[in-house]
């Protein structure tokens, strides 16, 4: 069955004007804009983009299909849309948007009055095998703002993915962690792990790190990408990594920011994992979250000293 994956997120391109509207959450709080959306066609969700004018005044806006390059680097961009142009994956010309009264919305000039709300569909008309994907961008003509509204993702004939995080156990002899990640399904790939380390007495918590005094690090622990079967078709990592650096971290940031506060004796690990898509070579996302899972750890205090 059909499964669509939506990455929405905000951004704008100017800091000299400013957008009238903006995109707002739905009903069940998941917002349309400035986070990431996912929908499976099986579950039977209902795909939806919402707009609001947040002035007092009417508010001009046009939606645009853009297609996604990818770029050597590995990244992307983005590329205005023709029509009867060929492009590997392209979802451009099977994208609609449809307002409650069943009217496109794409490459329409249409004006909000003040505060009103629209609410209108995403609609895929035909799509290829595999993973296809495109972007919208509501354009606003009396400011020169582009603000990139969300990306879509389309899989067909593909199973889903089904990822369970299993079993996180410290291991005090080594200073790692040790856990099983266990998947069903083809298209996923590129797993890691974010981490936070949490004083539950103090609440204190840290993330991340400036190494050298260079641009700031989050605590990621890559997975090596190493399946191997298990039972009832599922795939099986089991792997463990190193707390040392993230730990030496904790213990400086916490000594800087608590002077004269004893080190505590167990702090909380936190792991969120993270995986991507891989489906016909489109391998640049980290979007996909499984639900995070706690781990009591023991500070080291060598790396005090």
């Amino acid at each position: 069955m059909p499964q669509f994956f939506f990455i929405l997120f905000a951004a704008l391109l100017s800091t000299k004007a400013f957008a009238c509207a903006s995109f707002v959450a739905d009903s069940s709080n998941q917002r349309s804009g400035g986070s990431a959306k996912h929908f499976f066609s099986h579950l039977n969700e209902q795909r939806r983009l919402i707009l609001k004018n947040e002035t007092n005044e009417p508010c001009e806006v046009r939606l645009e299909a853009l297609d996604l390059l990818q770029r050597l680097d590995g990244g992307y961009q983005y590329a205005a849309f023709q029509p009867g142009r060929t492009l590997y994956r392209s979802l451009s010309s099977g994208l609609s948007i449809i307002d409650t009264q069943g009217n496109e919305l794409l490459w329409v000039d249409q004006v909000l009055r003040p505060n009103e709300v629209l609410v209108a569909r995403i609609a895929i008309t035909n799509s290829q095998p595999g993973t296809s994907y495109t972007a919208v961008r509501a354009y606003f003509p009396k400011n020169p703002v582009l603000l990139a509204l969300t990306e879509i993702y389309f899989t067909k004939d593909i199973q889903p993915p089904r990822l369970s995080f299993d079993s996180p156990k410290y291991v005090s002899q080594t200073e790692s962690v040790e856990y099983t990640l266990k998947g069903r399904g083809d298209s996923y790939t590129f797993v890691h792990l974010d981490l936070k380390l949490i004083d539950p007495a103090t609440g204190f918590e840290v993330d991340s790190f400036f190494p050298d005094q260079e641009e700031k690090k989050m605590f990621v622990a890559y997975i090596k990408n190493y399946w191997l079967p298990g039972m009832n078709n599922e795939k099986i990592i089991k792997s463990s990594f190193k707390l040392g650096s993230f730990t030496r971290a904790f213990i400086s940031q916490f000594q800087l920011a608590n002077l004269g506060t004893p080190l505590p004796e167990k702090v909380v690990l936190y792991i969120r994992p993270r995986f991507g898509i891989d489906t016909e070579g489109w391998k640049n996302h980290f979007y996909l979250s499984l639900p995070g899972k706690t781990v009591e750890i023991n500070l080291s205090k060598a790396d005090s000293l």
